[in-house]
């Protein structure tokens, strides 16, 4: 649409110039005096088109989800069942979005810091990895084992998999204990909040907008509605509208909080874009909601809405712009600064804590001299280089039986004399019998004992 009042307001100015001029030339006709006034055209097209690039009106369309369930409600003919169902899905699809975010923001949910894992780590360094009681066959102390990822493990796996995360998220070898430039699971981290952030600017963005559209409608005591358009909108329902709009901005930024410091604890780096993903899904509740649940009456409805348009100045979209740029750059480094770098601090603590040092050692406690004896033990390296034991190689050679193969087998059967008298016989026959020395013992008991166990004594004994 091309605006009259900026056109005639440079057409008088042009004018005014030229009045403002030297006087132009005379003629004389007769007896009449003949002035030219020369007034220099006024070049319209480039002042619409000047009008037209710095002005701009967009149409804002209303999205396809639950909030806007508001905006038609009482206009759309559906029936009492429809409604019913509408308002219970309304307020079902918040409280959902509320239960998600009290989980998320809670520090069950969130765990505690990683810095607790650094006493732990010190204890149990200072108790079973040098336990005499946890070497393998070959000798080997658990330390070493754990350091070095060993595979067989059958104690401490907890420890053994929060090095091989740490490893992995720092980029470590296991004889390594320092970071050397950028972690990988620091770069994938801020990766993954960066995508997160951006996520949820998309949400504000459209929250801000949706507000805006609907500020732009006129408003009246009463609602009128027509045809998917609204030709002015009730300050009730205005003011329901907004209220669910400021509810939403706070979800998300419960979200954009507990998101960021979730993404920023994960310690496992195989973790850290599930995760990212599985959060998205929480913004996409009341899209599903609408999509699988709403009545259809309804969705034609909000199908049917006609965009606002919304005008937009070349200031306006570049503030809004620079401003957009610098809350992402914000929200995605401040987190990096806050949560992950005392992350990698504290992994990097933590792995010394189990691993740094001499681990080719076992100690015991001799009950007999009351002194804590040590032991060297071969390090996991010159295992692997020297192969199995004499113990291992004898473990897997008798896994498969031969002729060849070997056992110690029971104890001999030795004949055994026990006096026992009257009743008492009976109870050690009894007694005998119930052992767990197996058949084998069972059979050795003599007839004599079997006739003391029946109340007479044999001739033999």
């Amino acid at each position: 649409m091309v605006k009259l009042q900026p056109l005639l307001t440079e057409g008088i100015k042009r004018a005014a110039s030229t009045l403002a001029a030297p006087p132009p030339p005379c003629s004389t006709a007769g007896n009449h005096l003949v002035i030219t006034l020369v007034i220099p055209p006024v070049r319209l097209g480039a002042m619409v088109a000047a009008t037209e690039e710095d002005e701009d009106d967009e149409p804002i369309p209303f999205a396809e989800t639950v909030w806007n369930v508001v905006l038609v409600l009482g206009s759309t003919g559906a029936g009492r069942v429809d409604l019913l169902l509408t308002m219970l899905l309304a307020v079902g699809s918040v409280m959902l979005q509320f239960l998600f975010v009290f989980v998320l923001v809670s520090e069950d949910f969130l765990g505690g810091g990683f810095d607790a894992e650094i006493a732990a780590a010190r204890t149990w360094r200072a108790s079973i990895a040098h336990d005499a009681k946890y070497r393998d066959l070959s000798g080997t102390s658990l330390a070493s084992r754990v350091c070095n990822g060993d595979g067989s493990l059958i104690q401490s796996n907890e420890q053994a998999n929060l090095l091989a995360d740490i490893n992995s998220f720092l980029g470590l070898q296991s004889e390594d204990f320092a970071v050397s430039g950028l972690a990988p699971g620091m770069i994938l981290s801020g990766l993954c909040m960066l995508l997160w952030c951006m996520y949820l600017c998309r949400e504000f963005r459209t929250i801000w907008i949706s507000m805006e559209a609907i500020l732009h409608i006129p408003r009246a005591r009463k609602t009128d509605f027509s045809s998917g358009r609204f030709a002015a909108i009730s300050y009730f329902r205005l003011a329901a509208y907004l209220i669910l709009r400021l509810y939403r901005t706070a979800i998300t930024g419960c979200l954009l909080w507990a998101g960021q410091q979730w993404l920023a604890n994960t310690k496992s780096i195989t973790d850290l874009i599930l995760n990212a993903s599985a959060l998205g899904t929480i913004l996409e509740i009341d899209e599903l909601v609408f999509a699988s649940l709403l009545p259809k009456k309804i969705q034609a409805a909000i199908y049917s809405l006609e965009a606002v348009k919304v005008r937009y100045t070349r200031a306006k979209s570049q503030l809004e712009a620079t401003l957009i740029f610098i809350g992402v750059v914000a929200v995605t480094l401040a987190p990096i600064f806050l949560w992950v770098m005392p992350l990698v601090d504290n992994m990097q603590q933590v792995k010394s804590e189990f691993c740094y040092g001499a681990q080719n050692f076992v100690v015991a406690y001799n009950q007999d001299s009351q002194t804590t004896v040590g032991l060297a033990t071969p390090s996991f390296a010159v295992r692997y280089e020297n192969g199995l034991s004499l113990s291992e190689r004898a473990v897997l050679g008798h896994t498969v039986p031969t002729a060849e193969t070997t056992f110690v087998g029971p104890p001999p059967d030795f004949p055994v004399l026990i006096r026992c008298f009257g009743t008492l016989g009976r109870e050690c026959f009894r007694e005998i019998e119930g052992t767990g020395l197996g058949r084998h013992r069972a059979s050795a008991v003599s007839p004599a004992l079997k006739q003391l166990a029946e109340g007479s004594r044999p001739d033999d004994v």
